[in-house]
């Protein structure tokens, strides 16, 4: 080892050595509700804790059938991206054929019905 590099490793180790000196000691209390609170105040609430007393839950379900997240548009070949997956005219999504794709709305047909969706 040439002597920049003892010097450099030297600046590492006391770099190091000052980090774990400033660090506070780990606590093996439990943080109080409010104070766990507060570390969460610009989110509303702590999304950890869970209201066991019959409280309303601020999840809402998920949705049901195919969601629509987007439209890439090209009017030669319009895509879709429906459920995660990206898909075109023709192509099958829980059990329904995608039928159309317009620049707004993508609808489906399982052979019975025919289903319309939106980007939400």
């Amino acid at each position: 080892m040439d002597t920049r590099q003892r010097w450099f490793l030297g600046l590492v180790v006391v770099a190091l050595v000052e980090t774990v000196a400033a660090a506070p000691a780990p606590s093996s209390e439990k943080p109080s509700a409010e104070q766990s609170q507060s570390r969460y105040s610009e989110w509303g609430e702590n999304p950890f804790i869970i209201d066991r007393h019959g409280g309303q839950s601020s999840v809402e379900a998920a949705p049901v059938g195919p969601t629509l997240s987007g439209i890439l548009w090209d009017p030669s070949n319009p895509c879709a991206v429906i459920n995660g997956h990206l898909v075109g005219v023709g192509d099958h999504v829980e059990g329904c054929r995608v039928v159309e794709i317009t620049k707004d709305e993508v609808v489906l047909s399982d052979g019975v019905t025919t289903k319309t969706l939106t980007v939400q």
